[in-house]
């Protein structure tokens, strides 16, 4: 996935996809394709950090950063 991804329950409890990239938007409600997002949606989930660690990641990250020469000089 390369972008924004919204899941709509809608009040016929079926489910529509916003899709967002670089360059546009798409709606899907196909099952097909809902499914597969669905599924990629739970997979992130499943293999995301608790809050907490994610948290310390980023901080500890975020201490040893150090940018980078600029392209070009």
């Amino acid at each position: 996935m390369s972008g924004t991804l919204i899941l709509l329950t809608l009040p016929d409890n079926s489910t529509t996809v916003y899709q967002e990239g670089p360059r546009n938007g798409e709606i899907f409600d196909d099952r097909e394709t809902v499914t597969q997002r669905v599924r990629e949606f739970d997979l992130m989930k499943a293999n995301a950090l608790p809050p907490g660690e994610s948290a310390a990641l980023i901080t500890a990250t975020m201490e040893t950063y150090k940018p980078c020469e600029p392209l070009g000089t």
